[in-house]
């Protein structure tokens, strides 16, 4: 009988069938056994055939494709996990293509302490892209930071995050209601039940998020939804509440600083507004619970 895998790879999706092909590409060309991992795939409500991709791969990796109504992120790795099979959950975005040693290096961590939630380093896979770039550092700064600040509730993003199988349900998944900063309220749990983080630099994704200014703005805009509703929550529970980290806008644009002109000053413009946009969704959120 062959045994079950050790990683379940979760790749959620959503009417984006060229991303996912190169994201399944890559994660076939992983150098880690293809009989230990398996790659689950979940559609969420999107109306693009997958079939080509399920055909096309069927023989290089085990793939399989969970179909579901539209739900958000949350509850389509929700559903991924409650499918998987492998001791560890390995979980990524369907624009993005994990490095050939991503598993490997996880696994080496893991083999160290088993317990711990990891998160490893993105890549922008665009760096002609300058609002894909901009994106980028707010995360590349948020990681760089967040262990130094004092009260900062700190997490890790799900397009490169992996931990156990078991202890991802014992603290409950994803909680769904959140279409944004679902990644932050579990990591918050996950802190609150005691348990711990670490980063894995070493062990990558690309990111492939073809942004253009709107975009980038709309993008920063939910975050700031999804911050608004998780401070509220963190709020309620006695977590803590809200705290503004000036050193960390302060760090935003000092990174401008390892790029060249004129692209350090378009690139410091598009973070001021990205956070602009973040403030503005974080406002209309807090506008839109006063009402409720």
């Amino acid at each position: 009988m062959r045994p079950p895998p050790v990683f379940t790879v979760i790749v959620p999706t959503h009417n984006r069938p060229l991303q996912l092909a190169r994201c399944i590409e890559a994660l076939a060309k992983l150098e880690y056994p293809v009989d230990r991992v398996e790659v689950i795939v979940v559609d969420d409500g999107g109306t693009a055939s997958l079939a080509e991709i399920e055909n096309a791969f069927r023989d290089k990796l085990s793939l399989k494709v969970l179909r579901q109504e539209q739900a958000g992120p949350a509850a389509t790795r929700n559903n991924g996990a409650r499918h998987a099979q492998g001791r560890f959950l390995a979980m990524t975005d369907d624009d993005c293509a994990p490095a050939t040693d991503c598993l490997t290096r996880l696994q080496e961590r893991f083999e160290q302490d088993p317990e711990r939630l990891y998160g490893g380093k993105t890549l922008n896979g665009l760096p002609d892209n300058r609002c894909a770039a901009a994106s980028q550092i707010v995360i590349d700064v948020v990681y760089a930071r967040q262990s130094g600040l004092v009260n900062f509730p700190q997490f890790f993003a799900t397009n490169n995050f992996a931990l156990s199988t078991a202890a991802f349900h014992e603290v409950g998944g994803f909680r769904e209601s959140f279409t944004t900063s679902e990644d932050r309220e579990f990591c918050d749990r996950w802190v609150h039940q005691g348990r711990a983080m670490a980063h894995v630099p070493e062990a990558a994704v690309y990111h492939y998020h073809d942004l253009d200014f709107p975009g980038l703005m709309r993008q920063h805009f939910n975050y700031g939804r999804g911050a608004f509703r998780f401070h509220r929550l963190r709020s309620q529970r006695g977590w803590g509440k809200f705290h503004f980290y000036g050193q960390f806008y302060v760090a935003l644009l000092q990174h401008c600083r390892t790029w060249r002109f004129p692209d350090n000053l378009l690139l410091a413009a598009l973070l001021v507004c990205t956070q602009l946009a973040a403030t503005a969704g974080f406002v209309r959120e807090s506008m839109a619970g006063t009402r409720a």
